[in-house]
């Protein structure tokens, strides 16, 4: 999963852009893609999540790889829920970034519309937005198969829902605890159709879509992505360190990219007035009023440019986070 996390990055942020971009990290917990954002051009990276303790550790973290790789990128923090507040930002951003937890989002439809929002309003039109998640239709299928519709188990991962599984599953709320070796994950089943729903209303559309072991057949190709696989401990001796077990829960995940299109312009018009001599009709005036906001976080603004990385990628990989909710 960490692999897959940096090459969704990679996706979304190639080395051959002729600018850094502007970043938001929905969800960013204790800041475990700190690194990899250091790692890719980027400039500003908003890191937003609900837990104030997560935000300070996050804020913590960002401390050290600043003073590890200095002035690498800045970064503002915004204590709120993105799936409950409005965030609002004072600039418009070209990527948006929620790793493994969009699931929040989907205990109502409001909450997932509130989501959806707080990407459209962020987003640069052309910008994208990249998730990670469990697939639900996956899941389902799995489910379907099993006698109570309730629980899946394969020896690596098992599944348990709260109620059995029904034809008609609702879109929204449906409670599930995902466990993965002895960790256990509690989230609610995201239905790809549904999120592509609900994105759409928002102007957003579903360009890219891949499971985790289709990243690593594109990637086991490439040099440079083999070099990375046994770096992170995927691969050795280009052969997959994965059992057939472990390679089924790897495939119960996907990477999905929408993009912001343009805004259509909006058709307007015209009314035409009967104006008598004996009342003219005075022609009234429309005030535009610019207001600007200011993010509000605990704020820990540091400057940080796009200079070269000096480590080599082992270096980076091996303090990368274990204690992220889905980073296992």
């Amino acid at each position: 999963n960490n692999w897959a996390k940096v090459k969704i990055i990679q996706q979304a942020v190639p080395d051959d852009l002729t600018e850094p971009l502007v970043v938001v990290d929905l969800g960013c917990s204790k800041g475990v893609d700190l690194k990899k954002w250091a790692h890719s051009k980027v400039k500003h990276v908003y890191l937003v999540d609900d837990d104030e303790e997560d935000m300070h550790e996050c804020q913590r973290r960002f401390i050290e790889i600043d003073r590890r790789w200095p002035n690498k990128f800045k970064a503002s923090f915004i204590n709120k829920d993105f799936a409950y507040d409005d965030i609002k930002l004072p600039e418009k951003v070209d990527l948006v970034s929620c790793q493994f937890l969009v699931h929040r989002a989907f205990c109502s439809e409001e909450e997932a519309t509130t989501f959806a929002k707080n990407v459209s309003r962020a987003l640069k039109d052309g910008g994208n937005l990249i998730i990670s998640l469990v697939n639900a239709d996956k899941i389902k299928k799995l489910l379907f198969k099993s006698p109570n519709r309730k629980t899946y188990s394969n020896g690596v991962f098992t599944v348990e829902l709260e109620s059995p599984l029904s034809d008609n599953c609702p879109e929204f709320g449906i409670k599930m605890i995902f466990r993965v070796d002895d960790k256990f994950f509690p989230e609610n089943l995201v239905q790809l159709k549904t999120l592509q729903r609900i994105l759409k209303k928002e102007n957003l559309e579903l360009i890219w879509q891949r499971s985790f072991p289709e990243l690593y057949e594109e990637a086991r190709g490439n040099e440079e992505q083999k070099t990375l696989l046994a770096t992170m401990g995927v691969v050795e001796d280009s052969r997959l360190l994965m059992s057939r077990p472990e390679l089924e829960t790897a495939d119960l995940y996907e990477a999905v990219m929408f993009k912001k299109l343009e805004a259509k312009e909006p058709v307007i018009s015209t009314i035409k007035s009967v104006v008598t001599l004996e009342e003219p009709e005075s022609s009234s005036q429309t005030k535009v009023v610019q207001t600007s906001t200011v993010v509000e976080s605990g704020d820990v603004d540091v400057e940080m440019n796009n200079e070269e990385l000096n480590e080599e990628n082992g270096e980076y990989i091996e303090q990368e986070d274990t204690d992220h909710k889905m980073e296992e």
